[in-house]
Protein backbone atom coordinates (compact mmCIF):
# COMPACT_ATOMS: atom_id res chain seq x y z
CA UNK A 1 0.00 0.00 0.00
CA UNK A 2 3.65 2.30 -0.42
CA UNK A 3 2.07 4.25 -3.11
CA UNK A 4 -1.56 4.49 -1.94
CA UNK A 5 -0.52 6.00 1.31
CA UNK A 6 1.37 8.18 -0.72
CA UNK A 7 -1.94 9.50 -2.92
CA UNK A 8 -3.53 9.83 0.59
CA UNK A 9 -1.40 11.77 2.07
CA UNK A 10 -1.01 14.24 -1.16
CA UNK A 11 -3.98 14.51 -1.30
CA UNK A 12 -4.04 15.88 2.46
CA UNK A 13 -1.91 18.48 1.66
CA UNK A 14 -3.54 19.33 -1.19
CA UNK A 15 -6.69 20.13 1.32
CA UNK A 16 -4.60 21.61 3.52
CA UNK A 17 -3.38 24.22 1.17
CA UNK A 18 -6.90 25.36 1.11
CA UNK A 19 -8.34 28.39 -1.61
CA UNK A 20 -5.98 29.07 -4.88
CA UNK A 21 -2.69 28.80 -3.02
CA UNK A 22 -0.09 27.70 -4.77
CA UNK A 23 0.46 23.72 -4.34
CA UNK A 24 2.53 20.73 -6.03
CA UNK A 25 0.13 18.71 -7.79
CA UNK A 26 1.17 15.53 -8.90
CA UNK A 27 0.24 14.81 -12.48
CA UNK A 28 0.64 11.41 -14.70
CA UNK A 29 4.17 11.16 -16.17
CA UNK A 30 4.52 11.52 -20.08
CA UNK A 31 8.27 10.11 -21.30
CA UNK A 32 8.47 12.38 -24.15
CA UNK A 33 7.69 15.35 -21.73
CA UNK A 34 10.37 14.39 -19.51
CA UNK A 35 13.14 13.88 -22.01
CA UNK A 36 12.19 16.90 -23.61
CA UNK A 37 12.92 19.38 -20.12
CA UNK A 38 15.64 21.71 -20.58
CA UNK A 39 18.14 20.31 -18.06
CA UNK A 40 19.31 20.85 -15.39
CA UNK A 41 16.46 21.10 -13.75
CA UNK A 42 13.89 20.28 -10.51
CA UNK A 43 12.45 17.04 -10.46
CA UNK A 44 10.11 15.55 -7.95
CA UNK A 45 8.38 12.30 -9.06
CA UNK A 46 7.01 8.99 -7.82
CA UNK A 47 8.14 5.47 -9.36
CA UNK A 48 5.83 2.64 -10.48
CA UNK A 49 6.95 1.01 -6.68
CA UNK A 50 6.03 3.26 -4.71
CA UNK A 51 9.32 5.33 -4.33
CA UNK A 52 9.47 9.23 -4.21
CA UNK A 53 12.43 10.96 -5.47
CA UNK A 54 13.01 14.96 -4.69
CA UNK A 55 16.17 15.34 -7.75
CA UNK A 56 18.05 18.09 -9.42
CA UNK A 57 17.87 16.31 -12.69
CA UNK A 58 21.12 17.37 -14.35
CA UNK A 59 20.35 15.49 -17.95
CA UNK A 60 17.94 12.56 -19.52
CA UNK A 61 18.50 10.58 -22.32
CA UNK A 62 16.57 7.76 -24.38
CA UNK A 63 16.28 5.42 -21.12
CA UNK A 64 17.13 7.09 -17.73
CA UNK A 65 17.21 11.16 -15.91
CA UNK A 66 20.43 11.80 -13.88
CA UNK A 67 20.00 13.75 -10.66
CA UNK A 68 21.09 14.23 -6.72
CA UNK A 69 18.87 14.86 -4.46
CA UNK A 70 16.01 12.75 -1.71
CA UNK A 71 14.32 10.19 -2.15
CA UNK A 72 11.59 7.99 -0.05
CA UNK A 73 9.61 5.28 0.71
CA UNK A 74 6.34 6.10 2.35
CA UNK A 75 5.24 9.88 2.55
CA UNK A 76 5.97 9.89 5.91
CA UNK A 77 9.36 8.64 5.98
CA UNK A 78 12.38 10.71 6.37
CA UNK A 79 14.20 11.91 2.70
CA UNK A 80 17.64 9.82 2.41
CA UNK A 81 19.91 11.02 0.40
CA UNK A 82 20.40 9.65 -3.64
CA UNK A 83 22.57 10.47 -6.64
CA UNK A 84 22.25 8.13 -9.40
CA UNK A 85 19.48 7.41 -12.71
CA UNK A 86 16.37 6.45 -12.72
CA UNK A 87 13.96 5.07 -15.20
CA UNK A 88 12.00 7.07 -17.22
CA UNK A 89 9.26 4.30 -18.30
CA UNK A 90 9.52 3.91 -14.47
CA UNK A 91 7.73 6.79 -13.58
CA UNK A 92 4.15 7.23 -12.57
CA UNK A 93 4.03 10.72 -11.62
CA UNK A 94 5.26 14.29 -11.98
CA UNK A 95 4.41 17.18 -9.91
CA UNK A 96 4.03 20.99 -10.81
CA UNK A 97 3.49 23.84 -9.47
CA UNK A 98 -0.59 24.57 -9.63
CA UNK A 99 -3.13 26.71 -8.38
CA UNK A 100 -6.03 24.82 -8.93
CA UNK A 101 -6.63 23.01 -5.89
CA UNK A 102 -10.18 21.12 -6.61
CA UNK A 103 -8.45 19.87 -9.76
CA UNK A 104 -6.08 17.97 -7.55
CA UNK A 105 -7.96 16.27 -5.50
CA UNK A 106 -9.83 15.10 -9.14
CA UNK A 107 -6.52 13.82 -10.43
CA UNK A 108 -6.19 11.16 -7.12
CA UNK A 109 -10.04 10.71 -6.74
CA UNK A 110 -10.93 10.39 -10.46
CA UNK A 111 -8.20 7.93 -11.18
CA UNK A 112 -8.89 6.20 -8.15
CA UNK A 113 -12.50 5.39 -8.53
CA UNK A 114 -13.14 4.93 -12.23
CA UNK A 115 -9.57 2.48 -12.39
CA UNK A 116 -10.18 0.58 -9.65
CA UNK A 117 -8.73 -2.33 -9.34
CA UNK A 118 -5.16 -3.89 -10.43
CA UNK A 119 -6.77 -6.29 -12.76
CA UNK A 120 -7.86 -3.33 -14.93
CA UNK A 121 -4.85 -1.25 -15.03
CA UNK A 122 -2.48 -4.26 -15.80
CA UNK A 123 -5.13 -5.37 -18.44
CA UNK A 124 -4.93 -1.66 -20.33
CA UNK A 125 -0.86 -2.12 -21.61
CA UNK A 126 0.19 -1.12 -18.18
CA UNK A 127 3.02 -2.97 -16.29
CA UNK A 128 2.00 -6.03 -14.45
CA UNK A 129 1.55 -4.64 -10.72
CA UNK A 130 1.73 -6.60 -7.37
CA UNK A 131 -1.41 -6.92 -6.10
CA UNK A 132 -0.70 -5.07 -2.93
CA UNK A 133 -0.58 -1.64 -3.76
CA UNK A 134 -2.40 0.74 -5.96
CA UNK A 135 -1.12 2.53 -9.00
CA UNK A 136 -2.52 5.30 -11.01
CA UNK A 137 -2.51 5.66 -14.89
CA UNK A 138 0.63 6.93 -16.14
CA UNK A 139 -1.44 9.08 -18.55
CA UNK A 140 -4.49 10.26 -18.40
CA UNK A 141 -7.68 7.63 -19.82
CA UNK A 142 -8.06 10.12 -22.92
CA UNK A 143 -6.15 11.90 -25.00
CA UNK A 144 -5.26 11.90 -29.10
CA UNK A 145 -2.08 12.19 -30.70
CA UNK A 146 0.83 14.10 -29.00
CA UNK A 147 2.42 16.19 -31.47
CA UNK A 148 6.68 18.06 -30.41
CA UNK A 149 8.06 20.39 -32.25
CA UNK A 150 11.60 21.13 -32.34
CA UNK A 151 12.85 23.87 -31.66
CA UNK A 152 16.81 23.99 -32.73
CA UNK A 153 17.85 22.50 -29.55
CA UNK A 154 14.98 20.04 -28.23
CA UNK A 155 11.36 18.84 -29.32
CA UNK A 156 8.56 20.11 -27.16
CA UNK A 157 5.06 18.81 -26.56
CA UNK A 158 2.65 21.31 -28.24
CA UNK A 159 -0.36 19.80 -29.68
CA UNK A 160 -2.89 17.67 -28.95
CA UNK A 161 -4.87 17.46 -32.38
CA UNK A 162 -8.34 16.34 -32.83
CA UNK A 163 -9.14 16.02 -29.21
CA UNK A 164 -12.34 14.83 -28.61
CA UNK A 165 -12.97 12.73 -31.57
CA UNK A 166 -13.38 9.19 -30.27
CA UNK A 167 -14.67 7.80 -33.31
CA UNK A 168 -14.40 8.18 -37.15
CA UNK A 169 -17.84 9.42 -37.47
CA UNK A 170 -16.74 12.72 -35.58
CA UNK A 171 -13.27 13.24 -37.15
CA UNK A 172 -12.22 16.38 -36.75
CA UNK A 173 -9.38 18.90 -38.19
CA UNK A 174 -7.82 21.12 -35.81
CA UNK A 175 -5.37 24.41 -36.19
CA UNK A 176 -3.20 24.58 -33.79
CA UNK A 177 -0.63 27.41 -33.43
CA UNK A 178 3.03 26.29 -32.39
CA UNK A 179 5.11 29.19 -31.08
CA UNK A 180 8.44 26.69 -29.95
CA UNK A 181 8.90 25.67 -33.59
CA UNK A 182 12.25 26.62 -35.17
CA UNK A 183 13.51 26.60 -38.52
CA UNK A 184 17.35 25.15 -38.79
CA UNK A 185 18.75 25.50 -42.38
CA UNK A 186 14.69 26.01 -43.88
CA UNK A 187 13.91 23.08 -42.41
CA UNK A 188 11.04 22.88 -39.50
CA UNK A 189 10.56 18.90 -37.40
CA UNK A 190 7.59 17.67 -35.89
CA UNK A 191 7.64 14.05 -33.95
CA UNK A 192 4.20 12.27 -33.98
CA UNK A 193 3.65 9.97 -31.10
CA UNK A 194 1.29 7.40 -29.21
CA UNK A 195 1.70 7.36 -25.81
CA UNK A 196 -1.54 6.88 -24.79
CA UNK A 197 -3.83 2.93 -24.43
CA UNK A 198 -5.38 3.91 -28.08
CA UNK A 199 -4.80 3.35 -31.51
CA UNK A 200 -4.06 6.90 -33.63
CA UNK A 201 -5.68 7.69 -36.88
CA UNK A 202 -4.30 10.32 -38.47
CA UNK A 203 -5.58 11.63 -41.66
CA UNK A 204 -3.38 14.74 -42.45
CA UNK A 205 -0.75 16.86 -41.25
CA UNK A 206 0.07 19.98 -42.74
CA UNK A 207 2.09 22.95 -41.34
CA UNK A 208 0.72 26.58 -42.66
CA UNK A 209 4.02 29.76 -42.39
CA UNK A 210 2.01 32.21 -41.88
CA UNK A 211 3.28 35.72 -42.77
CA UNK A 212 1.94 38.77 -40.86
CA UNK A 213 3.08 42.41 -40.06
CA UNK A 214 5.68 42.38 -37.25
CA UNK A 215 4.34 43.25 -33.55
CA UNK A 216 0.62 41.32 -34.62
CA UNK A 217 -0.50 38.44 -33.43
CA UNK A 218 -2.30 35.21 -35.26
CA UNK A 219 -4.36 32.95 -32.93
CA UNK A 220 -6.74 30.25 -35.07
CA UNK A 221 -10.30 29.64 -34.35
CA UNK A 222 -12.17 26.70 -34.66
CA UNK A 223 -13.26 26.81 -38.16
CA UNK A 224 -9.62 27.59 -39.38
CA UNK A 225 -9.54 31.49 -39.82
CA UNK A 226 -6.42 32.72 -38.83
CA UNK A 227 -7.09 36.36 -36.68
CA UNK A 228 -4.21 38.43 -37.03
CA UNK A 229 -4.57 41.13 -34.14
CA UNK A 230 -2.69 44.22 -33.19
CA UNK A 231 -3.30 43.69 -29.48
CA UNK A 232 -5.47 41.63 -27.06
CA UNK A 233 -6.84 43.40 -24.30
CA UNK A 234 -7.34 41.94 -20.96
CA UNK A 235 -11.19 42.34 -19.49
CA UNK A 236 -12.00 45.22 -17.36
CA UNK A 237 -14.12 42.62 -15.01
CA UNK A 238 -14.38 39.11 -14.45
CA UNK A 239 -16.74 37.83 -12.37
CA UNK A 240 -18.37 34.39 -11.59
CA UNK A 241 -22.44 33.22 -11.33
CA UNK A 242 -21.70 33.91 -7.14
CA UNK A 243 -20.16 37.69 -8.04
CA UNK A 244 -16.58 36.58 -6.71
CA UNK A 245 -13.55 38.17 -8.98
CA UNK A 246 -11.85 36.00 -10.97
CA UNK A 247 -9.66 38.67 -13.15
CA UNK A 248 -6.42 38.07 -11.40
CA UNK A 249 -6.89 34.45 -12.85
CA UNK A 250 -7.71 35.21 -16.52
CA UNK A 251 -6.05 38.54 -16.94
CA UNK A 252 -3.02 37.34 -18.62
CA UNK A 253 -1.39 33.77 -19.41
CA UNK A 254 0.60 33.23 -16.83
CA UNK A 255 -0.27 29.40 -15.59
CA UNK A 256 -2.61 30.47 -12.45
CA UNK A 257 -6.10 28.75 -14.35
CA UNK A 258 -9.73 29.76 -13.13
CA UNK A 259 -11.75 26.38 -13.10
CA UNK A 260 -15.59 26.22 -11.63
CA UNK A 261 -14.86 24.24 -9.38
CA UNK A 262 -17.27 20.68 -9.18
CA UNK A 263 -17.05 20.18 -5.57
CA UNK A 264 -20.21 21.00 -3.67
CA UNK A 265 -22.64 21.26 -6.44
CA UNK A 266 -26.09 20.18 -6.59
CA UNK A 267 -26.37 18.04 -9.05
CA UNK A 268 -30.33 18.17 -9.16
CA UNK A 269 -29.93 22.40 -9.47
CA UNK A 270 -29.81 23.21 -13.51
CA UNK A 271 -27.88 26.17 -12.60
CA UNK A 272 -25.23 24.10 -10.34
CA UNK A 273 -24.19 21.63 -13.07
CA UNK A 274 -22.64 24.60 -15.63
CA UNK A 275 -19.61 26.71 -14.39
CA UNK A 276 -18.98 30.30 -15.63
CA UNK A 277 -17.50 33.52 -16.00
CA UNK A 278 -18.83 36.73 -17.32
CA UNK A 279 -16.40 39.58 -18.57
CA UNK A 280 -16.14 42.89 -19.56
CA UNK A 281 -14.14 44.63 -21.86
CA UNK A 282 -13.82 48.03 -22.99
CA UNK A 283 -14.81 48.54 -26.53
CA UNK A 284 -13.51 50.95 -29.46
CA UNK A 285 -16.90 52.39 -30.90
CA UNK A 286 -16.14 52.05 -34.22
CA UNK A 287 -15.85 48.30 -33.68
CA UNK A 288 -17.72 45.93 -35.65
CA UNK A 289 -16.26 42.28 -35.08
CA UNK A 290 -14.71 41.37 -31.94
CA UNK A 291 -12.28 38.38 -31.55
CA UNK A 292 -11.95 36.33 -27.99
CA UNK A 293 -8.44 34.93 -27.41
CA UNK A 294 -8.93 32.01 -24.84
CA UNK A 295 -5.98 29.95 -23.01
CA UNK A 296 -7.15 26.99 -21.87
CA UNK A 297 -7.06 23.17 -21.68
CA UNK A 298 -9.75 20.52 -20.55
CA UNK A 299 -9.39 19.16 -16.94
CA UNK A 300 -8.73 15.39 -16.08
CA UNK A 301 -11.83 15.29 -14.94
CA UNK A 302 -13.71 15.93 -18.36
CA UNK A 303 -10.96 13.31 -20.08
CA UNK A 304 -12.07 10.92 -17.84
CA UNK A 305 -15.73 11.15 -18.31
CA UNK A 306 -15.60 11.07 -21.63
CA UNK A 307 -13.78 7.70 -21.45
CA UNK A 308 -16.44 6.48 -18.88
CA UNK A 309 -19.47 7.66 -21.46
CA UNK A 310 -18.31 4.99 -23.92
CA UNK A 311 -17.64 2.51 -20.91
CA UNK A 312 -21.78 2.95 -20.42
CA UNK A 313 -22.14 0.92 -23.84
CA UNK A 314 -20.63 -2.33 -22.08
CA UNK A 315 -20.73 -4.92 -24.24
CA UNK A 316 -22.87 -3.21 -27.05
CA UNK A 317 -19.54 -0.44 -27.49
CA UNK A 318 -18.94 -2.29 -31.01
CA UNK A 319 -22.50 -1.41 -31.84
CA UNK A 320 -22.55 1.78 -30.94
CA UNK A 321 -19.55 2.44 -32.35
CA UNK A 322 -21.46 1.18 -35.89
CA UNK A 323 -24.33 3.44 -35.61
CA UNK A 324 -22.36 6.52 -34.84
CA UNK A 325 -20.40 5.72 -37.94
CA UNK A 326 -23.07 4.62 -39.85
CA UNK A 327 -26.32 7.00 -38.99
CA UNK A 328 -25.79 10.67 -39.36
CA UNK A 329 -29.07 11.74 -37.35
CA UNK A 330 -27.14 9.51 -34.21
CA UNK A 331 -24.07 10.95 -35.23
CA UNK A 332 -25.15 14.69 -35.24
CA UNK A 333 -27.36 14.18 -32.18
CA UNK A 334 -24.59 12.98 -30.09
CA UNK A 335 -21.97 15.54 -31.50
CA UNK A 336 -24.55 18.51 -30.50
CA UNK A 337 -25.15 16.88 -27.10
CA UNK A 338 -21.18 16.56 -26.66
CA UNK A 339 -20.72 20.77 -27.56
CA UNK A 340 -23.76 21.89 -25.04
CA UNK A 341 -22.65 19.65 -22.29
CA UNK A 342 -18.75 19.84 -22.40
CA UNK A 343 -17.91 22.86 -24.64
CA UNK A 344 -17.15 26.33 -23.36
CA UNK A 345 -19.91 28.30 -25.11
CA UNK A 346 -19.89 31.88 -25.73
CA UNK A 347 -22.40 34.60 -25.67
CA UNK A 348 -22.71 38.43 -26.19
CA UNK A 349 -24.99 40.24 -24.12
CA UNK A 350 -27.12 42.19 -25.93
CA UNK A 351 -29.56 44.68 -23.32
CA UNK A 352 -30.49 41.91 -20.72
CA UNK A 353 -30.59 39.10 -23.38
CA UNK A 354 -27.34 36.54 -24.23
CA UNK A 355 -27.07 35.83 -27.37
CA UNK A 356 -25.19 32.83 -28.70
CA UNK A 357 -22.43 33.62 -30.44
CA UNK A 358 -19.84 30.38 -31.33
CA UNK A 359 -18.00 27.62 -28.86
CA UNK A 360 -14.13 26.62 -28.37
CA UNK A 361 -14.20 22.57 -29.15
CA UNK A 362 -12.02 19.87 -26.99
CA UNK A 363 -8.94 20.88 -27.08
CA UNK A 364 -7.09 17.89 -24.41
CA UNK A 365 -5.34 18.24 -20.95
CA UNK A 366 -1.83 18.10 -21.51
CA UNK A 367 -1.07 21.53 -23.18
CA UNK A 368 -2.78 24.57 -22.81
CA UNK A 369 -3.72 25.83 -26.37
CA UNK A 370 -4.38 29.46 -27.59
CA UNK A 371 -8.13 29.95 -29.83
CA UNK A 372 -10.41 32.16 -31.44
CA UNK A 373 -13.93 32.96 -31.40
CA UNK A 374 -14.94 35.22 -34.14
CA UNK A 375 -17.94 37.06 -32.57
CA UNK A 376 -20.51 39.73 -34.76
CA UNK A 377 -20.84 42.84 -32.65
CA UNK A 378 -23.92 43.84 -34.74
CA UNK A 379 -26.94 45.06 -32.10
CA UNK A 380 -24.35 45.50 -29.56
CA UNK A 381 -24.31 49.61 -28.67
CA UNK A 382 -22.10 51.32 -25.95
CA UNK A 383 -18.48 51.61 -24.73
CA UNK A 384 -18.19 48.34 -23.22
CA UNK A 385 -19.21 44.62 -24.20
CA UNK A 386 -19.94 41.44 -22.42
CA UNK A 387 -19.67 37.98 -22.79
CA UNK A 388 -20.63 34.55 -20.66
CA UNK A 389 -18.39 31.58 -21.23
CA UNK A 390 -19.79 28.35 -19.42
CA UNK A 391 -19.80 24.99 -19.49
CA UNK A 392 -20.09 21.96 -17.44
CA UNK A 393 -18.80 22.05 -14.20
CA UNK A 394 -15.33 20.87 -13.77
CA UNK A 395 -14.50 20.12 -17.79
CA UNK A 396 -12.14 23.54 -18.66
CA UNK A 397 -9.11 25.25 -17.07
CA UNK A 398 -8.64 28.69 -18.20
CA UNK A 399 -5.58 30.86 -18.29
CA UNK A 400 -6.89 33.86 -20.11
CA UNK A 401 -9.69 35.21 -21.72
CA UNK A 402 -8.70 38.86 -23.57
CA UNK A 403 -10.42 40.61 -26.75
CA UNK A 404 -9.22 41.55 -29.91
CA UNK A 405 -10.58 43.99 -32.51
CA UNK A 406 -10.57 45.04 -36.17
CA UNK A 407 -8.87 41.51 -37.20
CA UNK A 408 -7.14 40.94 -39.84
CA UNK A 409 -6.37 38.52 -42.65
CA UNK A 410 -2.50 37.23 -43.14
CA UNK A 411 -0.55 38.79 -45.33
CA UNK A 412 0.45 35.24 -47.11
CA UNK A 413 -0.58 31.52 -45.56
CA UNK A 414 1.85 28.68 -47.06
CA UNK A 415 0.33 25.53 -46.73
CA UNK A 416 3.05 23.02 -46.36
CA UNK A 417 2.83 19.53 -46.96
CA UNK A 418 5.54 16.88 -45.27
CA UNK A 419 8.75 17.07 -47.26
CA UNK A 420 9.56 13.85 -45.32
CA UNK A 421 8.02 11.80 -42.86
CA UNK A 422 9.04 8.09 -41.89
CA UNK A 423 7.79 5.98 -38.63
CA UNK A 424 9.83 4.20 -36.31
CA UNK A 425 9.90 1.68 -39.22
CA UNK A 426 11.79 3.63 -41.77
CA UNK A 427 8.07 3.63 -44.02
CA UNK A 428 7.18 6.47 -46.33
CA UNK A 429 3.92 8.46 -44.55
CA UNK A 430 3.86 11.08 -47.15
CA UNK A 431 1.04 10.51 -49.04
CA UNK A 432 -1.11 8.76 -45.99
CA UNK A 433 -0.04 12.37 -44.64
CA UNK A 434 -0.77 14.95 -47.51
CA UNK A 435 -4.74 14.76 -48.11
CA UNK A 436 -7.57 14.36 -45.57
CA UNK A 437 -8.96 11.11 -47.53
CA UNK A 438 -9.57 8.36 -45.55
CA UNK A 439 -6.34 6.91 -45.85
CA UNK A 440 -4.68 6.99 -42.59
CA UNK A 441 -1.46 6.33 -40.47
CA UNK A 442 -2.41 4.65 -38.17
CA UNK A 443 -1.02 4.18 -34.47
CA UNK A 444 -2.13 1.06 -33.05
CA UNK A 445 0.63 1.09 -30.09
CA UNK A 446 2.52 3.24 -27.38
CA UNK A 447 5.65 2.41 -29.79
CA UNK A 448 4.83 3.77 -32.47
CA UNK A 449 6.01 7.21 -34.07
CA UNK A 450 7.06 9.57 -36.43
CA UNK A 451 9.32 12.54 -37.86
CA UNK A 452 8.03 14.97 -39.88
CA UNK A 453 10.08 17.25 -41.91
CA UNK A 454 8.84 20.69 -43.36
CA UNK A 455 10.57 22.52 -46.31
CA UNK A 456 10.25 26.35 -45.03
CA UNK A 457 10.48 29.35 -47.32
CA UNK A 458 12.61 32.22 -46.32
CA UNK A 459 10.21 34.93 -44.18
CA UNK A 460 9.89 37.56 -46.70
CA UNK A 461 11.16 40.97 -46.04
CA UNK A 462 9.22 42.87 -43.18
CA UNK A 463 7.38 40.72 -41.91
CA UNK A 464 6.72 38.12 -38.44
CA UNK A 465 5.85 34.52 -39.20
CA UNK A 466 4.24 31.75 -36.61
CA UNK A 467 3.19 28.64 -37.67
CA UNK A 468 0.07 26.71 -37.18
CA UNK A 469 -0.62 23.07 -37.41
CA UNK A 470 -2.98 21.72 -39.32
CA UNK A 471 -4.10 18.26 -38.75
CA UNK A 472 -7.08 15.62 -39.14
CA UNK A 473 -8.39 12.41 -37.63
CA UNK A 474 -9.34 10.26 -35.19
CA UNK A 475 -8.49 7.88 -32.48
CA UNK A 476 -10.13 4.86 -30.52
CA UNK A 477 -9.63 4.18 -27.05
CA UNK A 478 -8.89 0.74 -26.04
CA UNK A 479 -11.90 -0.02 -23.76
CA UNK A 480 -13.06 -3.52 -23.36
CA UNK A 481 -16.23 -4.20 -24.84
CA UNK A 482 -17.58 -6.02 -21.56
CA UNK A 483 -20.42 -5.52 -18.89
CA UNK A 484 -24.76 -4.03 -19.05
CA UNK A 485 -25.02 -1.38 -21.55
CA UNK A 486 -26.98 1.48 -19.92
CA UNK A 487 -28.76 2.52 -22.82
CA UNK A 488 -31.38 4.81 -21.50
CA UNK A 489 -28.64 6.87 -19.47
CA UNK A 490 -26.83 7.12 -22.51
CA UNK A 491 -30.51 8.65 -24.20
CA UNK A 492 -31.03 10.96 -21.53
CA UNK A 493 -27.65 12.15 -22.11
CA UNK A 494 -28.61 12.84 -25.89
CA UNK A 495 -31.48 14.78 -25.46
CA UNK A 496 -31.42 16.16 -21.67
CA UNK A 497 -29.56 19.16 -21.32
CA UNK A 498 -28.04 19.45 -18.17
CA UNK A 499 -28.06 15.13 -17.75
CA UNK A 500 -24.56 14.65 -18.69
CA UNK A 501 -23.33 17.33 -16.31
CA UNK A 502 -25.49 16.11 -13.37
CA UNK A 503 -24.22 12.53 -13.89
CA UNK A 504 -20.61 14.00 -13.94
CA UNK A 505 -21.37 16.02 -10.64
CA UNK A 506 -22.60 12.32 -8.97
CA UNK A 507 -19.91 10.70 -10.51
CA UNK A 508 -17.39 12.97 -8.95
CA UNK A 509 -19.24 12.61 -5.57
CA UNK A 510 -18.80 8.74 -5.37
CA UNK A 511 -15.34 8.93 -6.25
CA UNK A 512 -14.42 11.48 -3.80
CA UNK A 513 -16.46 9.19 -0.92
CA UNK A 514 -15.00 5.96 -2.24
CA UNK A 515 -11.12 8.03 -1.59
CA UNK A 516 -12.45 9.39 1.51
CA UNK A 517 -12.83 5.48 2.76
CA UNK A 518 -9.44 4.71 1.31
CA UNK A 519 -9.72 4.11 -2.01
CA UNK A 520 -9.31 0.58 -3.84
CA UNK A 521 -6.62 -1.89 -1.93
Amino acid sequence: MILHRMMIALLGMVLLTGGCAVHREYRPAYPGVLRSVPYPAALRCVTKDGQEYDLHAEAADSLHVRGNGGRRSDPYAVWTPFSGSVRLDSIALVAEPVVDTWESILLVTACAALLSTTENLSGSGNATVSSDFWIPPPPPPESCPFVYTHDGQRYVLESEPFAGAVFRGIQRTTFDRLDHLGVVDGNARLKITCELDETEYIDQFRLQAVDHRPGTVVVPAECGRLCVLNAVEFPIRATDPDGADALDLIAESDGREWSGSIDGRDAVQFDEVRAGLTVVFRRPPEATEAVIVLDLRNTVWATLMLREVLELNGCELGTWYETMNTSWPMRDAFRKALIREAMVQVAIGEGDAWRSCGYVGAVGHGVSKTLAVVVDLAGVSGDTVAFRLDSGAGFWAIDRIGIGFFPKDPGAVTTLDPAVARDQNGRDLRDALRTADGDYYTMPTRQDWAEVEFTVPPTPPSCQRSYVLQASGYYQMHIPAEGEPHRDLLARFMVEPGAFCAYSIQRYREVSFAQAQGGPR
